[in-house]
């Protein structure tokens, strides 16, 4: 397959894996280097970067006007898939959180994949995308397709919860990287950060009062208790090491008395750090339920 040169200001940002969207720092080393930019991987029908958008950047940056390109002939969802592949073979290397962003894309746009398929495409193990689509079920097991013929939860304060703890871990990804990696619009990215920079929550008051509440049967008191005087989990060396984690509890504070405490601005962030906390919490249970 023979590589153009063809004009940079002709090239289009793709879907990118990358939720931070593109390394300053990277884009800059790779364009004081003195090698040869390799060619990068454009969708022929809509001249999107599928992979190469850091050599775009230092070629720009290298005062360049025309880049390598090899074009292919590729769906939308197909041009991401290779974007994931590509950026897991070679590059800066993808975090933990785009690759799950990932793994949770193409989940949606092929349920039938197993998840050792998924692993393998988002580079991530078998037993974290099981946890991941477990909780993905759970949050959009009432979902609707919307116009866009994508399917969102009805609610909408599980996606709203995503975007803002993507939003609190990649400040400088677009509004369209975080709707597609939560699932929810434009306009509700752009909302949950607007919320997030006024120290408000993501939900607005009418979702917090009729937002889903999920609690243990019988009480997460009790289910604790009944773990903490069981033998066979404060005897063991693993059970002791999860009992200290699950011992520091929310419900063991006063929240309005830390509320006091902080900043206006921090409020923000912080609810956003909670968000994700629990959000670790909930994988880490799908995954105790699961081995």
């Amino acid at each position: 397959m023979n590589d153009l040169l063809v004009p940079i200001d002709s090239l289009v940002p793709g879907d990118s894996p990358r939720l931070g969207g593109v390394d300053r720092t990277h884009a800059e080393l790779l364009a004081e280097s003195a090698d040869e930019l390799p060619a990068v991987l454009v969708q022929r029908d809509t001249l999107r970067v599928i992979d190469g958008r850091h050599r775009v950047q230092a070629a720009r940056l290298r005062g360049l006007s025309q880049i390598a390109v090899r074009f292919v002939d590729v769906t939308d969802d197909e041009a991401f898939l290779l974007a994931v592949e590509a950026n897991l073979a070679h590059g800066l290397p993808l975090s933990l959180a785009d690759r799950k962003a990932a793994a949770a894309r193409i989940m949606r746009s092929r349920p039938q994949w197993s998840d050792r398929a998924i692993a393998k495409a988002s580079g991530l193990s078998g037993k974290t995308v099981g946890a991941l689509r477990r909780s993905l079920q759970a949050s959009d097991g009432d979902s609707r397709v919307g116009q866009d013929g994508r399917s969102r939860p009805v609610d909408g304060a599980v996606g709203r919860r995503l975007a803002g703890t993507l939003l609190g871990q990649h400040p400088r990804s677009s509004l369209r990287e975080v709707a597609r990696a939560a699932g929810v619009s434009v306009a509700t990215v752009r909302d949950v950060r607007d919320r997030m920079n006024r120290g408000e929550d993501v939900l607005p008051p009418q979702q917090r009062r009729t937002g889903r509440t999920v609690r243990f049967e019988g009480g997460d008191h009790s289910v604790l208790r009944q773990l903490m005087t069981d033998p066979s989990i404060k005897y063991r060396s693993g059970g002791r090491a999860l009992l200290d984690l699950m011992r520091a509890r929310p419900s063991t504070v006063d929240p309005n008395a830390i509320v006091g405490m902080l900043p206006a601005h921090c409020r923000g962030m912080a609810a956003t750090a909670c968000r994700q906390i629990a959000l670790e919490w909930s994988e880490f249970a799908a995954v105790i339920e699961g081995a």
